[in-house]
This record gives structure tokens, C-alpha cells and sequence, in this order.
């Protein structure tokens, strides 16, 4: 997005031609509602201010980062500060303003040493008061402050704004960087705050009560339930998690620096019989058995405590979970929270991820910028390869391997982290390794052979792998010249044509969770 000359585009004779000029100049990725009083109330501010035309020059207008959502009415961006003006139609609580400013100052404080941030409420033709944010203290000004205040800060910066945000500076996993959670130096998104209260408030019934959280990869599930648990915690009560995976250093870490947090690998989940809990969260919940799932939750129900589920019905890792069906059990119940945005994964990566699971019948325009393939036809040259991605930053994740049978040339190439291991964290670049294991069916599927562990899904362990990633993602391909030549179609932005074929029968659910009820 490119920054405009706002007094310019406020001469526009009215809305529409507002809109459509905006869009033209600015060259926004996406299309964004510009809404009518929000046009009022930018013409209110320029006409009351009345400065010379070159001192709108170089703002950037309605800007969104990208993946997290966070918006900005104006900014501009300047050789040693960045400038920030939100405006206001009507006016709101003080509080809110305060909160508004301080959340803009953690975002944009990484991209100048100074912010000059403010809110402006103008309507009826007239600025009728402008706050400033002083430190973290806010101050009202007058409107004449707020003008000389634009006509010195000359913009520096006149490209693309998005170069300038790499949103990974603000995602925070809590299990990967336990001081930066601990420290509260996040912010939840309007979604996620709301969902917290409505959880909130079911603990505070003191009754017994599932609510589960619903979403894909990268919409923030595990940050959410983790914010709960710290805020428990904090309370001074017990909050348990109930990881449904091998317990991470990061978990260690943060229950030596959160009294009353405690977590619980799924394998030691009766545990929880021997701890006066106030609430339990279970992450990854897709992932359960059967009888964890009517365990935990018997206990839960003869205490009268809260048990909230966190799931994401796509990351199945191996056939016995998708034979428990627990995934779909938990789908159906009521209290039920779907995470919708997504502010982790970026749109390339997304895009991509799909694409290589279920070949694209259709045109894409995504520019795959940060997605790497490359071939190897040697055991020395995958290894010069991992040595080239690891140096650069990329985290090497391996697929789970079986414990008793060694398979093949790829359990030469283990990492610390396997797919099972990194279950709920992530990473701002991952690498990982394909090889004959792989291939596309007839419906232009991505698969796998039989993993040496008849349990594992090859597909499974892949998509957990890729899914990790918040940046960057790089596919060392070995000896498999047909699965190469398919992922460079896919970055090629090419489409596929396949038969109509019947695809094969699900695995049905297992009997004990057909019976379960939380009744």
C-alpha cells in the first residue's frame, strides 16, 4: 500500500469518487469500506486545520497490517518518529481512546525510535477535541498543536507500508517465547477479547460447562486459551492445560514463572484427579481418544468445574484419532466459538498449503514470494541444503518416525523437532523434507505411503509441519522429480485437470464417542 496526499483526496466532489480515488492511488492489496461518516470526518479534520496542500503529502490512509488486522486511520512515516492520527466521529469513553492509543503505540513503536500518536473527534464541520498520547499518559491538545505538529513531521518513507510490518514481530506463542507472554506484550483481537469474556463468565457461574474453541491453523487458538489460564492463575487459583502432546521446554518455563499455571501432557492426564483445579483447557483436543475424553470429563463434571476444549479438526496426525472421531464429537456440541481471523498465517502461505494438499483446478494471482522448493537428487546434497536453510534462520522439522522400525534414507535427516513434538508452536521459518514417500492420486490429493508406524499419516505429519510456519516455508524435495515438478506448477500459479473419481470411505467413528454425552 502507497502512501497519498489526503487534502487531494478529500477534494473529491463526493463519496464514491472518494473511494474509487483512494483505491487507484493507494494501490491496496484488498478492498477496504470506507464508510460515509468516516469520510466526513477526515474532510471535518483537513478543512478545520486548513494547512497548505503539501503538508498532506506521504499519509497513508485506512491502513491494515496484514495477518493480525490491526487498523490505522492515518499514518505517516517520518525520518526519526512515525505519525498517527485516529479519528472520531462522536465521542466514546476516555478509556477506550487511552486503550485504543496504547495498542497503536506497542505496534508501531518497532518502526521508529519516536511515536507521535493521536485521536481527533471531529463532526458538524468543527475538531472537537484532539488527545495525545504523552508517553503512556494521555493529554488534551488543541487542534493548532496537532497541526503544526504535521506540518514539521515530513514524511521519510513514501513505499509500500507492508514492507515496514513483519508481523511475526507481534504474534507471540507462549510456548516458544514464554517471556514475551509472561510479559503481556501481545494483544488479543476484538474476536479473541470477546470469547474471553463469554469464557470468563461460564467459570464464574461455578458450574459445570464444556465450551469449546473451534479454528484453523494460525487463527490463535492456543494464545487464547493461555491468556485465560494466565488470567486464573492470576487470580490465584489453579488453571490446568492439558497438552495434547510431549511437554516443550516453553511449558516447563512458564509454569516455573506463573504461580498456580500448570501443565499436563496428555499421557498424564489422571494427574488432574490428584490437583484442586479451577479450570482445565485442553489444546489440541482433536487429538484425544475416547476414553481421555469421558475421563477428563467425569472428573470435570464431579467437581463442577469448567473444562474448555481447544481444536482444530484438520490436524489428525495419525488413524487412530481419526477412528475416535473425537474432532467431530466436539464440532457439534453447543457452546461452541469459531476463531475465524486468521493472524498468524499469511495469505501466501495459506494459499500455498492448500494448493499443495489438493492440486488447484482453478487460476490463483498469489505471488509465492516466500515459499522455497528445492530439488536434491543425494543424501550430501540434502544435507548441504539443511545446512543452507538452518543458517538462514529456518527451523528443520522432520516427520515423526516409528520407534521400532527404521524406514528409509529419511531417518538419516532427524530433528530434535518432529512433528509430534512441535504440536501448538511455531515458527517464523520452517524447512522440511519430502521424498518417494509422497504422491498425488488420481484426484490430485498429496499423500503417503504406509508410514513404518501404521498409525502415522504421512499427510498428516506434513500438514502439521508446514502449518508451523509463519513466514517462510522451504520443501526440500528428494529424488521425487514428479512431486517437484508439481510444486513448481503450484508456484507457477498453473491449474490441474483431473477424473471424477469416487473417493474413498471415511473411517467411521469408534463407538465410544458415538455413546459419549456431556449431559
Amino acid at each position: 500500500m502507497l502512501p497519498i496526499n489526503i487534502k487531494l483526496l478529500c477534494n473529491n466532489p463526493d463519496n464514491d469518487s472518494f473511494r474509487k480515488y483512494e483505491k487507484i492511488f493507494s494501490q491496496r492489496d484488498t478492498d477496504t469500506q470506507i464508510r460515509d461518516h468516516e469520510i466526513s470526518c477526515l474532510k471535518t479534520l483537513v478543512g478545520c486545520l486548513n494547512l497548505p496542500v503539501e503538508s498532506w503529502e506521504g499519509f497513508y490512509y485506512s491502513y491494515s497490517i496484514p495477518q493480525i488486522g490491526k487498523e490505522f486511520d492515518l499514518l505517516r512515516v517520518c525520518e526519526g518518529c512515525v505519525l498517527n492520527i485516529e479519528l472520531k466521529s462522536e465521542r466514546i469513553p476516555i478509556e477506550e481512546i487511552e486503550k485504543q492509543l496504547l495498542r497503536n503505540k506497542y505496534y508501531l513503536h518497532h518502526m521508529r525510535e519516536q511515536t507521535h500518536i493521536y485521536s481527533c473527534i471531529a463532526n458538524n464541520g468543527e475538531i472537537q477535541e484532539v488527545y495525545w498520547l504523552d508517553g503512556e499518559v494521555l493529554k488534551t491538545i488543541d487542534a493548532s498543536t496537532l497541526g503544526r505538529v504535521i506540518v514539521e513531521s515530513l514524511p521519510s518513507y513514501m513505499d509500500d507500508l507492508n514492507k515496514l510490518f513483519k508481523p511475526s514481530t507481534y504474534l507471540v506463542s507462549p510456548i516458544n517465547n514464554p517471556e514475551r507472554f509472561i510479559g503481556r506484550r501481545y494483544f488479543l483481537t476484538h474476536q479473541q477479547e470477546e470469547i474471553k469474556e463469554k469464557v470468563l463468565g461460564m467459570i464464574d457461574l461455578r458450574r459445570h460447562a464444556h465450551p469449546i474453541l473451534n479454528g484453523k491453523a494460525g487463527s490463535g487458538k492456543t494464545l487464547l486459551i493461555y491468556d485465560i489460564a494466565k488470567r486464573i492463575a492470576n487470580s490465584g487459583k489453579i488453571a490446568v492445560i492439558i497438552h495434547v502432546g510431549i511437554k516443550d521446554a516453553g511449558h516447563f518455563e512458564l509454569e516455573r514463572l506463573i504461580p498456580n499455571f500448570k501443565v499436563i501432557a496428555i499421557k498424564n492426564w489422571h494427574e488432574i484427579e490428584d490437583i484442586d483445579f479451577e479450570v482445565i483447557f485442553i489444546d489440541e483436543s482433536q487429538r484425544l481418544m475416547g476414553y481421555q475424553l469421558k475421563g477428563i470429563n467425569k472428573v470435570c463434571k464431579e467437581r463442577n468445574k469448567v473444562c474448555m476444549f481447544c481444536l482444530d479438526p484438520q490436524q489428525l496426525l495419525n488413524r487412530g484419532e481419526v477412528r475416535a472421531g473425537v474432532a467431530k464429537f466436539l464440532s457439534i456440541q453447543r457452546n461452541s466459538f469459531a476463531l475465524t481471523e486468521k493472524i498468524r498465517t499469511n495469505k501466501e502461505l495459506a494459499s500455498f498449503v492448500k494448493a499443495l494438499f489438493n492440486l488447484p483446478k482453478d487460476a490463483s494471482s498469489v505471488k509465492y514470494r516466500n515459499i522455497h522448493v528445492e530439488f536434491a537428487r543425494t543424501e550430501d546434497e540434502v544435507r548441504r541444503l539443511l545446512c543452507y536453510f538452518k543458517d538462514k534462520g529456518y527451523e528443520y522439522i522432520s516427520h515423526t518416525p516409528s520407534r521400532l522400525v527404521s524406514h528409509n534414507t529419511l531417518d538419516s535427516f532427524s530433528s530434535p523437532r518432529t512433528s509430534h513434538k512441535v504440536i501448538g508452536q511455531e515458527f517464523d521459518k520452517v524447512v522440511v523434507i519430502v521424498d518417494n514417500d509422497f504422491y498425488y492420486t488420481e484426484r490430485g490429493e498429496l499423500t503417503g505411503v504406509q508410514h513404518p508406524c501404521p498409525d502415522y499419516m504421512y499427510r498428516g505429519l506434513l500438514f502439521q509441519e508446514l502449518t508451523r510456519a509463519r513466514d517462510e516455508v522451504c520443501i526440500i524435495v528428494y529424488n521425487n522429480e514428479s512431486l517437484y515438478k508439481k510444486i513448481i506448477s503450484i508456484l507457477n500459479n498453473e491449474t490441474f485437470a483431473f477424473e471424477d473419481v469416487t473417493a474413498d470411505t471415511e473411517e467411521s467413528p469408534s463407538s465410544i464417542v458415538e455413546q459419549l454425552s456431556f449431559e
